[in-house]
């Protein structure tokens, strides 16, 4: 029985650690893919209304190039993935009424510093330039965080934020890490 109760007790814990990554894509990519544990979830023109990972993971495909994932029904990622300026006019509303503090991830795709703020975004990540100067620099000023990745770095997701994770973990070069609370980049060896 005190096995039992330690065993579940246990696996609670590692269920509540449990991390959501995304694959940061590149401009032009078609899909991009999602990992939890040893579990994949590709996005790609097949995915609509998906569940993923056990239900903690909820894909909704506003256009072509334009997603929301919401994981643990709580956080929500907007990925523009080589969105066009009409895709995003089209869903713009959509998205604001349906989402709240979200997380944007963009690659190849015409945002601009009125779409962010209309959807009153927490951070954004671009694998390539987002906006120009001066947008960047009143998304900074409205509090937004506007971080550019290489694509193939990998977000994850979990209860306590964001991080981004850089680097090759298999290769003697290391890895390289962002500390989640004062965002100073870290090198393991």
């Amino acid at each position: 029985m005190r096995k039992s109760i330690a065993l579940a007790l246990i696996l609670l814990a590692a269920f509540s650690l449990a991390a959501t990554d995304l694959i940061i894509p590149e401009a032009g990519d078609s899909d991009y893919m999602l990992l939890e544990g040893d579990e994949r979830f590709i996005v790609d023109d097949t995915v609509f209304y998906k569940r993923a990972f056990d239900g903690s993971l909820l894909a909704e495909r506003y256009s072509e190039g334009i997603t929301l994932l919401t994981l643990d029904g709580t956080t929500q990622v907007i990925v523009f993935l080589n969105a066009t300026r009409e895709e995003i006019d089209l869903a713009l509303s959509s998205l604001k009424w349906g989402t709240e503090k979200p997380v944007i991830v963009c690659a190849g795709s015409e945002l601009t510093y009125e779409d962010v703020k209309q959807l009153k975004a927490v951070s954004v990540w671009v694998s390539d330039r987002l906006l120009n100067a001066t947008d960047l620099a009143l998304l900074r000023r409205d509090g937004v965080n506007v971080t550019q990745e290489a694509a193939g770095s990998i977000l994850q997701f979990t209860e306590d934020g964001v991080r981004i994770i850089r680097g090759n973990m298999h290769h003697n070069e290391g890895l390289y890490v962002t500390c989640p609370v004062c965002c100073t980049v870290i090198y393991i060896p």
